[in-house]
């Protein structure tokens, strides 16, 4: 009775493991069909070579195990066949210029080597340094290339890919994918703002855009429109020319050679400063009998030219032995009007004759000149 009840025991015990192992694989089989592509499972990536005309093959030096770095790029006829493979050593990742995954791939590590002895038994080596390529199939939207190392989860190489391409399409230019080729539009800088002092009816300005950048290291064209000279001129570094003094606007577009362009602004500023220069055009001295006569002054300004003084008065006097002053203004007959002075009467012997010229420019500069005739005797 014992035995039997035992036996009965058993085979319960028997059935309630199948059911639990019937159960597991029921999970395992749904769990397996949710499954999506993940490369840490499944390594082999899904390419179409059959549309492919292009491969791109990436060298790159192993410093060590650890540690690689980038060394080329080349673009070559045919389908990318990359060295795939479990286990699993490198996560590869095709990015666009979102660092959106265009595609993802694992790769046997290349300094794993895999041997095999007289015996059929197989021996693995890991070489301390080396070097590699790898090669995937072309694609006019892939940016970035991005190589982790599983074992550690650090990167192992990231590399800027549009460069790269933008070189082979600019030796191409008549490749059909290049017309659909990834591109950074470039950033601009007009520098400024720009302060120059009015050096005349034109006023050179040395415009400065230089500082514009492309991501993608294209070589950029510079166009320049404002109120200058011919109001517009082309190049990194041109030399313009405004009329007169103010405050002025310059644009400035930059553009690639894959159709990226940017535009910003500058602000130009010509001042003046400077004062009017005045000229009295009278002679140091005169003697009595060289009145009457008159002498007018002039000035010029350097963005303004020619402008009138005006004369604000006038002193005659003499200086004694002692160099004490005496009035003379009752018998030098003087007149004058705007830049003119008029001598009738000169007075006398050593009388002197003083008159001030001021003027203002157009922006404000304003200059005064004392004007100076000594009366001499006549030799």
């Amino acid at each position: 009775m014992k035995r039997f009840n035992v036996i009965k025991i058993l085979a319960l015990f028997r059935q309630i493991l199948l059911f639990c192992f019937l159960m597991i694989l029921a999970n395992i089989s749904v769990a397996q069909s949710e499954l999506t592509h993940d490369p840490t499972i499944d390594p082999i990536p899904t390419f179409d070579y059959d549309t492919t005309e292009k491969a791109v093959v990436i060298r790159f030096d192993f410093i060590s195990p650890l540690t690689a770095e980038f060394v080329s790029l080349e673009i070559t006829p045919g389908p990318g066949l990359s060295h795939l493979g479990e286990p699993l050593h490198l996560y590869t990742e095709l990015l666009d210029l979102n660092s959106n995954v265009i595609t993802e791939f694992n790769l046997w590590h290349p300094l794993w080597v895999i041997s095999f002895d007289e015996g059929g038994k197989e021996h693995l080596t890991v070489r301390s340094a080396g070097s590699a390529a790898i090669s995937f199939p072309f694609r006019p939207d892939i940016a970035i290339i991005k190589i982790t190392n599983v074992e550690t989860g650090k990167d192992l190489i990231t590399e800027d890919l549009v460069p790269h391409f933008h070189d082979f399409c600019r030796a191409n230019p008549d490749d059909p994918d290049c017309d659909g080729i990834v591109n950074r539009s470039p950033t601009c800088d007009a520098n400024g703002p720009y302060f120059e002092e009015c050096t005349g009816p034109t006023t050179s300005v040395a415009l400065d855009g230089s500082n514009s950048i492309d991501p993608d290291d294209d070589p950029l064209t510079y166009d320049w429109n404002g109120p200058f000279t011919g109001n517009t001129t082309t190049g990194a570094t041109p030399t313009v020319e405004f009329s007169n003094y103010g405050d002025y606007t310059v644009s400035l577009e930059v553009n690639d050679d894959f159709g990226g362009s940017a535009m910003c602004n500058a602000q130009v500023q010509i001042i003046d400063t400077t004062p009017p220069e005045i000229y009295c055009n009278a002679p140091l001295t005169i003697v009595p009998s060289d009145a009457p006569v008159a002498y007018t002054g002039t000035a010029t300004d350097t963005c303004d030219g020619q402008i009138e003084p005006v004369i604000s008065g006038f002193d005659c006097y003499k200086l004694s032995k002692k160099g004490k002053r005496i009035d003379k203004t009752e018998s030098c007959i003087v007149s004058f009007e705007g830049a003119a002075l008029s001598i009738q009467d000169s007075g006398g012997i050593d009388d002197i004759i003083t008159w001030s010229l001021s003027v203002r420019d157009n922006n404000g500069n304003q200059a005064i000149k004392e004007c100076k005739i000594q009366v001499i005797k006549k030799k």
